[in-house]
């Protein structure tokens, strides 16, 4: 996705939730099942982490999981701190903690990427929001 068009759907400010850091937010109407962007980061293969990388992961409030056609992960995507320069906006998707947060934003793999999806329509100034999923430590 160009950076223009991502100006013209998203804009970044201070989140919503408390303690939730900066947030991602919509700067138009977004229709479900639209694909908005993809999570970029540094890559690390499953296969090939070395202990310094799993120390990184381990601890990362930005690293994402990537699964393989079988289900399985294969590698996962960080955009913590140490690799920003390698992300994008997707980073600031913040996740609901509170049950009275509902996603509006899923993430789809597709081949070795990781798309974000609106699962919901989304208003203008409305905040993205995900699950996370189980594993993620809060």
């Amino acid at each position: 996705m160009s950076n223009n068009k991502y100006k013209r759907r998203i804009f970044i400010k201070k989140s919503n939730i408390k303690n939730g850091g900066l947030g991602a937010f919509a700067n138009m109407p977004l229709k479900k099942g639209s694909f908005i962007g993809h999570y970029k980061g540094k890559r690390y293969d499953i296969n090939n982490l070395s202990d310094d990388d799993k120390e990184l992961l381990t601890n990362s409030a930005y690293a994402m999981l990537v699964y393989d056609s079988s289900g399985n992960v294969s590698s996962y995507i960080d955009s913590s701190e140490k690799n920003k320069h390698l992300s994008n906006w997707t980073r600031y998707i913040n996740g609901c903690k509170l049950k009275k947060q509902k996603p509006n934003v899923g993430f789809v793999t597709k081949n070795t990427r990781v798309h974000i999806e609106v699962i919901r329509d989304i208003e203008v100034g409305e905040e993205l929001l995900a699950d996370y999923g189980p594993l993620y430590k809060w």
